[in-house]
């Protein structure tokens, strides 16, 4: 688990943008309603400690904000379950950190919010 964070953590400040690694979804879902105003983007696994991923999807989608859920399982429908619960992507590992990289820069710092069909925001 420590490896993934460090290697998002790594891929995204060498793209230009600052991370905040959290490995507890309690302490994201904290985080995430604290700081949303200065938030992009949120990465999260769809499996933590005490809230999973889809959880902090759904929250964080409630506030707009573009969430990314990586996965080692690919099971059929685990991607529409993630669209479903508000993510923009569903990314199973190991990724090539180079499409990683593509994916995220993509969403950052885009105006969601003019997006009202949701099945548009998933095709983005």
């Amino acid at each position: 688990h420590q490896e993934n964070l460090d290697l998002i953590d790594h891929l995204l400040n060498r793209i230009g943008y600052t991370v905040e690694c959290l490995s507890r979804g309690t302490e994201a879902l904290d985080h995430i309603e604290k700081f949303n105003a200065s938030i992009g983007l949120v990465v999260t696994d769809w499996r933590m400690p005490e809230v999973n991923g889809l959880e902090i999807c759904q929250f964080a989608s409630r506030l707009g904000l573009p969430t990314i859920v990586v996965s080692a399982y690919a099971c059929p429908g685990d991607r529409a379950q993630a669209l479903h619960s508000g993510a923009v992507e569903h990314i199973v590992k190991p990724f090539i950190p180079q499409d990683f990289g593509h994916i995220a820069k993509r969403y950052f710092d885009q105006d969601l919010s003019e997006i009202t069909d949701q099945s548009l925001l998933h095709e983005l």
